[in-house]
This record gives C-alpha cells, structure tokens and sequence, in this order.
C-alpha cells in the first residue's frame, strides 16, 4: 500500500490539517480521488506521499483517471492557504467543482451564449499600441494599465490575449461581477475558439462540465469570470487579466475572505505569467504594492475615435426651492432632461445606492419607528410586495397602517430607495420603458438576462444601485444622474472617500465614451464636497486624489502603511459579546506587543439575527505576525486579513 496526504475539497471538512489515506498503486501529486470523511464521500486531491503512518488510516475509494490538478495549482493552492489561514476543507472547494456523481450523470448542455460573435476588430490606436508594445517586451511580470473611461481597455486586452493565444498560452480575464461577463465575452468569442464564460447563474453541473472542458483542453483557451474563475484548471496559462480591478467584488466576503488581486499576483509568479491589472480608479493600496514591487504603469487616457464627444457636468443642491418636483430626490431640472432624453431616443442611467422603496419609516405624530427585533434596524418598506423587509436577516412584516406606539394612522415615508424612484419616475414618464436593476431583481429581471435589450437602446431609463457602476459601454446612454452623491461619504471608515470616488467616477464614465455627447446631473444635500470637485475634474483628478489619499493614511497609520487583520466575536447577549472581546484583546496585546489593538467595538451593525456583534482591529507593520494572530484565536470566532473595510 501506498500512503498520501489529501485535501479534502469540501465546505463541511473544516480542520487546518490534511488527511491520510492509503491506496494501492502510485498516485501522482494533484490526482483528484474520493474519499470518505466520516461517512461522507467526498472530492479531494492529492497533495504528496508520505511514508506509512502509525495510526490506521482508510482508503481512498476511487480515483479519477486522467484527471488531476497540475502541480503549481496544488502549489497554488498551498500558498494560499498559508497567505489565507482558514479551513482547508473551504479552500480546496474552490479548486474543485461537484464531482462525486461525474460517473453516474450524463453531461447537461451549457448555456447558451448570450453574446454575438463580432470577428472585425477596429485598429489599435497609437497609444494603445504604445502600451501594448510596452507590456508585450517587457520583462517585468506586473502591469497596471491605468485607462480612463471609454479608452479602449477591453481593445487593449483582446489584443494581448490574441498575442498570448499566438504563443500557445491560455488566458485568464477576470470582471467583478456576472453583468460585466457578456459585454466582455462578445468582444472575445468572436476571435478565440476556445472561449469559457464562469459565474455564479451555472448549475453544479455546468460548473462541473466547464471546469472537465478546460482541464483536458490542449490549446490555448480563455477563461472568464469573475473571481472564482481564478481557481480553474488552467494549462499553459502566459497572461492573467483583472478588469476594473478596484472593485471590492475581487473581495470573498465568505471564508475563505481572500483578496483576488493578492492571490492573482501568486497565480502569475508560480505560472510566471504576467498579471495586467486595469482600472481608471486603480485602488490606492494595491497600486502603492504593485508600484513599490516595480510594477509598470501605462497611461491609457485617449478616446480610440476620430470624432470625440463631450461632456457637461451640472451640481444641483436639492435644498433649492426651484428644483422641487414634488418627487422625493428627483430634482426639476433632472426631470426635464430626462424628457428630453426620451424625446430624442437616447437613455438615461439614474444612481442611488440603496435599494427598497423608502429607507426611513415613522410616525408623524409621535416619532415612533419601526426596528427588527432581531437586529436592531430600521425595516425597509418594498412597496411593490407592500411589505417591510430586513435587509440584514431578511425578516418579513406585512405593512402596518398603525402607529404600533400611538395608534395614530400617520405613517410617513422617507429617504426613498430604487423602487421608490422607479414608482416616481413611471408615474412622471407613463409610456418609458424603465428597468431597475438590483439586488431584488428577479432573475428574469436582473442586467444579465437584458443586457441585449439594454445595449439596443430599448430600456429608456435604467434605475439602479452600484450594479450600474461597472465597466459597461451603452451606446445609447447620454444622461447619467447620482441622486444623492456625498452617500457613501458618511460610513465611518478609513476607505469611505476612496471608495465614494470610485464610485462617482466610475458612474460618471458612462457618458462620453465617444458615441453621444454626455450630460451628468450630480445632486447633493451639501456644498459640493473636494470628492465632487475633483469627480467633475475627474481626467486628470486620479493622481491629486491619491497623492492626498496617501498622506492621509500615513498620518493615521492605515494600510497600505500597515496590514489589518479585522476579528469578530458573537454572542446571544450583548454582556458577553463585551466581556468576551475586552478578554480576547487584552490577551492579544498581551502575546503580541508589536501590534496596535483597535477596540473592541461594537460592529456597524451591532444586532444581527438575535446575535450580538462586536470586534477587535489589528494594525501590524508585518503581515506575518497577523497570520501568526490568527493560529491563537478561538474557533468561535471570525477574521478578514487584508479588509477592504473596517464597517
């Protein structure tokens, strides 16, 4: 018998060691068998042999032939699990899809394509070519293309992809979100034979059948998706491209919480394959990281078309009388343009970030509102379900007519949210075609499945949260609108101007890509803050930003001028969730006297699902003794190394 150690690929194994089994013949490192873990049979891997052990040990049950990880993905995924410390059994799933029943089941068609082929790609420009030279001959494996809006960073990628496919090397683009993928994959399928689309619609067995397909591929292949597609079985792999990579969708808000750029940069060293990251917001900490590594930079800033459009922008204080619509957040001068936009056939894009009908609801009479008993916030009406809503544990309460305190019947709504502004606007524009898109989006409903028709120009006004923020090229869309733009300004966070920048600045790209001219209606409660300032300046904005962002972080020691590692603790009752994290505090100061111990301190949301949350933040000038931290803490705790936030 032979002896071998195995990862376990399964979310329910969750020890931080590996498992032995024997088996009969040799196995080769990276093989994928089943396995029985109590009395579960599961997927898994082999990641080495070893020699015949002292305590009993089961056998592995079966293996499949000819197919196994190659062994930089098992480097890869060991590397990650020590750069991430967490739960072995979580890691490895992301490495393997369902394959227990891969003998017994027939495989399911794949979906079918959503996009269309378009093989004639228009010429590079003069500085795309520039760039695509630049990162082509260089022998530095880093690559920041830092493009504004509408400058042709996907032309870009197609064509290094094409020169890597060329080459006989595989290529790994990945986009934050599932709504990006088809406005990628049309640019894409039409000039490469061997195209996978990854995201999160896919059935287990599609997964499954997609992830057969490029491990026993033997060409070149692209792989796309969002940040899962990372962990594909990839052959030959020469290019890894991250799109809009400052979203804080590349963040895994599950465990394992890893960081895709990070990990990214791990896949490119062990495959040495270059890793191209594209932004026109490249976020702060990880361009400090990649610049200070020797990462180049290339501006791309030229619109790829001969006859340029323009831009206006206008700031509107909702605070004036003028501008009184008699719609909550839909100022006079908004409305107007938009009828003139539906006049002339063109679209409109519409911002809010918060979803629901109306965020606050009270008693007029007594002031009297409504909280979830189980987490301590304000409900969310839905007026299209005529219900109030949780947005944290999803709890459910019909309407109620009465003041449950006075008895009075004056319940008024306010700080409305998308589908508030939806009902608002179909009442002002009755024959529009209006979408929203959002997190309550019905899968019929969702950008995905209408992104066709939206590209097409037979949406007249979309309504949306940040969803709309992203990477999308709408030829027909001239007015963009940010209902109230200093929101994401009053989270209390280290990373709250960096992320509202972003955010307006992505939105505000939308408009003047060189189809339309572009029209962008800001609206605030407040004088136009230095974010909106620059926003409006925002071609040559980025670097002042960055440069001011910096000074900042270093005064008040915040990354990337540390490495934070954020603890949570919960517990039924509020006394013990505060006894329990003063301890665990005292005792981390205590062992580790080099880091700064933040806290404790009740979370932004500090009731959630009748359990309290509260939470310690670690600043270290070494990632390492973060990790180290992370092997003390008790099992009933959570941890986010390398947060993107502090909330």
């Amino acid at each position: 018998m032979y002896y071998y150690e195995v990862a376990p690929a399964d979310r329910g194994y969750r020890g931080d060691s590996f498992l032995t089994y024997s088996y009969k013949s040799i196995l080769k490192t990276g093989q994928i068998v089943v396995v029985r873990v109590r009395t579960k049979s599961i997927s898994g891997f082999i990641v080495k042999s070893v020699p015949r052990p002292t305590f009993k040990v089961k056998e592995i049950d079966y293996t499949y032939e000819g197919l196994s990880l190659s062994t930089r993905h098992v480097e890869f995924f060991k590397t990650f699990n020590q750069y991430y410390p967490g739960s072995l059994g979580a890691t490895a799933n992301l490495f393997l899809p369902n394959l227990t029943a891969i003998e017994k089941n027939r495989p399911e068609a794949l979906p079918k394509s959503v996009v269309k082929k378009h093989n004639t790609l228009p010429a590079l420009t003069k500085q795309q070519q520039d760039i695509f030279n630049k990162i082509n001959t260089s022998k530095v494996r880093t690559h920041i293309v830092h493009g504004d809006t509408g400058t042709g960073k996907t032309r870009l990628y197609l064509e290094l992809a094409k020169d890597m496919s060329k080459k006989n090397k595989s290529i790994l683009i990945l986009t934050p979100e599932i709504s990006l993928t088809p406005q990628l994959a049309e640019q894409f399928v039409g000039n490469f034979s061997n195209v996978f689309l990854i995201h999160s619609k896919l059935s287990v067995k599609q997964r499954r059948d997609i992830w057969l397909k490029i491990a026993k591929s033997d060409g070149p292949t692209v792989v796309m998706g969002a940040r899962s597609a990372l962990f594909s079985p990839i052959t030959n792999l020469g290019m890894i491209i991250i799109d809009e990579f400052h979203d804080s969708a590349y963040k895994q808000d599950q465990s394992p919480k890893y960081q895709t750029t990070r990990l990214s940069a791990i896949l490119s060293k062990l495959s040495n394959a270059k890793l191209v990251l594209g932004s026109a917001t490249p976020p702060v900490e990880d361009y400090f990281y990649a610049s200070k590594m020797g990462a180049e930079v290339h501006r791309l800033s030229e619109l790829p078309f001969i006859d340029s459009t323009s831009k206006s922008t206008q700031v509107i204080k909702l605070q004036d009388p003028t501008e009184r619509s008699g719609h909550d957040l839909l100022s006079k001068t908004l409305l107007e343009k938009v009828s003139e936009k539906i006049h002339r056939h063109e679209q409109t894009l519409i911002f809010l970030n918060k979803r629901g009908s109306s965020r606050t609801i009270l008693c007029e009479k007594c002031g009297w509102t409504l909280h979830c008993t189980r987490c301590n916030i304000p409900y969310i009406y839905h007026g299209d379900k005529h219900m109030l809503i949780c947005h944290t544990c999803n709890k459910k309460l019909p309407f109620l007519n009465n003041c449950s305190q006075c008895g009075s019947e004056s319940i008024i709504f306010k700080n409305p949210g998308t589908k508030a502004i939806e009902a608002s606007l179909r009442k002002v524009f009755p024959k529009a075609k209006i979408g929203r898109y959002d997190k309550d989006n019905t899968k019929d409903e969702t950008f995905f499945n209408n992104y066709d028709d939206i590209k097409a120009g037979k949406v007249d006004i979309l309504v949306g949260t940040q969803l709309l923020t992203k990477g999308h090229d709408l030829p027909n869309l001239s007015l963009v609108a940010i209902l109230l733009a200093e929101g994401g300004l009053q989270f209390p966070d280290y990373s709250a101007e960096e992320k509202n920048f972003q955010l307006l600045h992505q939105i505000i790209g939308r408009v003047g890509r060189g189809h339309l001219d572009g029209d962008i209606i800001i609206q605030t409660l407040n004088k136009p803050s230095t974010v909106l300032r620059k926003t409006e300046h925002k071609i040559n904005s980025w670097q002042n930003f960055y440069n001011q962002e910096l000074k900042n972080r270093k005064k008040f020691n915040y990354p990337p001028f540390c490495y934070l590692l954020k603890i949570g603790l919960s517990r039924a009752t509020q006394t013990n969730v505060i006894k329990n994290s003063e301890s665990l505090a005292t005792q981390i100061a205590k062992n580790f006297p080099d880091v700064e111990v933040m806290g404790p301190s009740p979370e932004i949301i500090e009731k959630k699902n009748n359990k309290w949350y509260w939470q310690i933040v670690i600043k270290s000038s070494k990632r390492a003794t973060l990790v180290d931290i992370i092997k003390t803490l008790p099992k009933t705790c959570s941890y986010d190394l390398d947060p993107i936030n502090l909330l």
